[in-house]
């Protein structure tokens, strides 16, 4: 064998697999390099694709919020106002909003109104514009008939108007257009529509400066717009077609792509070059098991980032996320001078779900609050879950009409029923809003604002928003010193009870109510209707529960023939042991329960709790009574008459004040009273201050009667005195 003839041929081998794999790796980094470019070319259309219609989207809501609006349709519709039009539509679109053209049409679609480049011009001339509008118009009156009620059907039940728009990309004088049809609507329904409602027409041009613009929010290079059937667009040019609202070809975007796998393939070439002169072979597996482990590495690193900052639940980033967010927006902030906006949101009586349908259906509300959030949010706003039901949202150049307007829209998705696998509940949402104008503010200190905000909203009823005020901060602070001062009174006894006498129709004193009083050392006398809730949020309704009933039940033992009314709140019915507590208390005291009436408000029944009803049957079970208290005034229902051992309703004080007031007061009142009665149930009112009232109450048929006009709340000592006197002038004697 020739050894000498082996070892050239296998060198010759060596060297043309050598260069084999050279050319193979060349060649295919040269491959790599262009699917790279290619691929970066296709996400660059996407995103321009995705940037016009941003771009549409955010003209529609700049539109929008001028045109859904009462003193629109009043000025525009109702009766035209020339000087109002020209200021709104005319100056306002063309300075704020940068539209070249602007045009109002009436009910029969005739222009009344016309702008052009900054400057008012005669209706007619909306003739030149009209081809490309007139079928975005009639899309529009088709959306607005839709609006209307069939016959028999219930009337509009929301007040914030949906924006009625059409949109679409025309070429007008050969430059092309983002032409917009917008219904005039009213936004609180304070104009009422008439039957066809002016329509707000107009025409971004997407001329140089939309050019500009647009090139420099993406960072494109060399674009330029063509009307379909110009220019070819070049063979090294990414390009993105724009189409009408039919989907027709209208315009045409080119612009140079860029190209990340070119420049680093020339680079990289000579370092390439030279490593593969020397070691092809070794470099070649290298680089194989190089790329393996760091795809690899890439797809761990990116799952662990994307759990870190995300929600499980949901898919939402999450509060990580969100300060991250926060503070590229705050850097923008300093760069540009654009205020944010944050929005924190929390589901109303979301525990409720958890506690009476389970976790499941509360993960599954979760769920669906999360996906209806993303639906109506910018691309540009970030929707994070902060944990449990609350969530919030960062929108970055925002105004107030802009985070009024999507706090309007948070709770028009997410207020109704929902059917859930468990059960079909109803779904509601409080929203803080708080508009950042200060570049130094930190992410956390803007979620406190806005959750002050959201909590002032929840405090209001709920299913609203509220803004953050200064006030707020001061309200916060002052809240917290009482609460403090209240722990502080309850351990040192410092609260007090009084007692406001019941009497009939004969002016006799048939019972009092008891009502807990503090006088704070240094602000004075502190109404229950503020401590109560503070004493609620805080953990010590339990020991001022225990502290007014105790006290209660010992002072009824000086009234032998009297009943006496205590307050007891739905966090103390809900409570673990509460009539455990009740009977311990009872028995301590030696009361008579018979005499003594728990007063309950409405909210304890419509929480409808299976805990609440048995605690109810245990009370009535050691011979209580109850009464309803503030009758009339939340979700009165005779379901709930019925299916609770209520002995008594309480007329709440806002009926009484109205009568001799109001014509209709009395009969409402007498309404109440003959439901009363239907039901064999006694009825008393509370807050009379008149015998106007009180001769008012006497006709609709209701003889109990408790008030200033009698008493105001005394002391037990007081009430021993009324009781001797017997007299209903010595009453308003004994009371001063």
């Amino acid at each position: 064998m020739d050894i000498k003839g082996f070892e050239r041929n296998l060198g010759r081998s060596a060297i043309a697999i050598g260069v084999a794999v050279a050319i193979a790796l060349i060649g295919g980094r040269l491959l790599v390099a262009r699917q790279a470019d290619t691929e970066a070319q296709r996400r660059e259309e996407q995103q321009v694709e995705h940037g016009v219609q941003g771009w549409i989207d955010e003209l529609q809501a700049r539109i929008s919020g001028e045109t859904c609006w009462d003193d629109a349709l009043q000025n525009l519709g109702v009766r035209y106002d020339a000087g109002w039009a020209k200021a709104n539509v005319g100056q306002f679109f063309s300075e704020m909003i940068g539209v070249e053209r602007a045009y109002v049409l009436n009910g029969k679609d005739q222009p009344i109104y016309a702008m052009r480049d900054g400057e008012d011009k005669a209706p007619s001339e909306y003739t030149s514009f009209a081809g490309s509008a007139s079928n975005l118009v009639a899309l529009v009156r088709a959306r607005e008939a839709s609006l209307k009620p069939k016959p028999g059907t219930a009337p509009f039940k929301t007040l914030v108007s949906k924006p009625i728009q059409v949109t679409a990309v025309r070429i007008v004088d050969d430059l092309p257009y983002i032409v917009t049809a917008t219904l005039v609507q009213p936004d609180f329904g304070r104009v009422p529509r008439p039957a066809r409602a002016p329509i707000v027409v107009t025409g971004e041009a997407l001329d140089g400066n939309f050019v500009e613009a647009f090139a420099n929010r993406f960072l494109l290079k060399d674009l330029h717009i063509h009307p379909m059937g110009g220019l070819a667009a070049e063979a090294n040019e990414a390009h993105v077609v724009l189409r009408d609202a039919t989907g027709r070809p209208v315009a045409r975007m080119d612009w140079s792509p860029q190209q990340p796998g070119m420049r680093l393939l020339w680079r990289t070439t000579p370092v390439v070059a030279v490593i593969l002169a020397l070691l092809s072979g070794w470099a070649y597996s290298l680089f194989i098991r190089g790329r393996k482990a760091a795809e690899g590495l890439q797809a761990s690193e990116s799952r662990s980032v994307h759990m870190a900052l995300h929600d499980s639940l949901t898919g939402l980033p999450n509060r990580a996320y969100f300060y991250d967010r926060v503070a590229h927006a705050m850097a923008a902030m300093r760069r540009d001078g654009l205020p944010i906006g944050v929005l924190t949101l929390d589901l109303d009586r979301f525990k409720e779900v958890n506690d009476t349908l389970g976790h499941a259906a509360g993960d599954e509300m979760i769920i669906e609050a999360a996906a209806r959030l993303k639906s109506i949010c910018r691309t540009t706003d970030t929707v994070v879950r902060l944990g449990g039901d609350e969530f919030a949202i960062l929108q970055p150049a925002a105004d107030p009409q802009g985070l009024a307007a999507l706090s309007q829209r948070i709770l028009t998705v997410l207020s109704g029923p929902l059917e859930l696998a468990a059960g079909k509940v109803f779904m509601s949402v409080s929203v803080g809003a708080t508009l950042i104008v200060d570049p130094q503010t930190e992410a956390g200190e803007a979620l406190r604002q806005a959750d002050l905000a959201m909590y002032r909203a929840k405090e209001a009823g709920r299913d609203r928003f509220c803004f953050f005020e200064p006030e707020m901060d001061l309200a916060l602070k002052a809240r917290k010193s009482l609460e403090h001062d209240l722990r502080a009174a309850l351990d040192e006894g410092a609260l007090t009870m009084v007692y406001q006498p019941q009497v009939d129709g004969q002016r006799r004193i048939t019972g009092v109510e008891a009502l807990v009083r503090w006088n704070h050392p240094t602000r004075g006398p502190v109404s229950p209707a503020f401590f109560v809730p503070i004493a609620e949020d805080c953990g010590l309704i339990g020991d001022l529960g225990a502290f007014t009933l105790r006290r209660a039940f010992k002072d009824s033992l000086r009234w032998p023939h009297l009943t006496v009314a205590v307050n007891v709140s739905a966090v103390q019915l809900r409570a673990e042991g509460f009539a455990q507590e009740v009977a311990a208390i009872l028995k301590e005291s030696g009361a008579d329960p018979s005499r003594i009436e728990l007063e309950i408000t409405e909210g304890v029944l419509l929480a409808d709790d299976q805990a609440v009803h048995q605690t109810l049957k245990t009370l009535r079970a050691m011979g209580f009574t109850f009464a309803l208290d503030d009758f009339g005034t939340g979700y009165s229902s005779l379901s709930y008459l019925r299916r609770y051992p209520v002995d008594k309703i309480k007329i709440d004080r806002s009926f009484v004040i109205n009568i001799g007031a109001e014509r209709d007061a009395e009969a409402v009142v007498g309404a109440i009273v003959r439901l009363a009665k239907a039901l064999n149930l006694k009825v008393i009112a509370e807050g009379v201050e008149t015998d106007e009232q009180r001769l008012g109450l006497r006709r609709a048929g209701c003889a109990l009667i408790q008030g200033y006009l009698y008493s105001k709340p005394v002391t037990a000592d007081a009430i021993e005195s009324l009781i001797a006197l017997r007299s209903p002038f010595g009453l308003e004697q004994a009371a001063a």
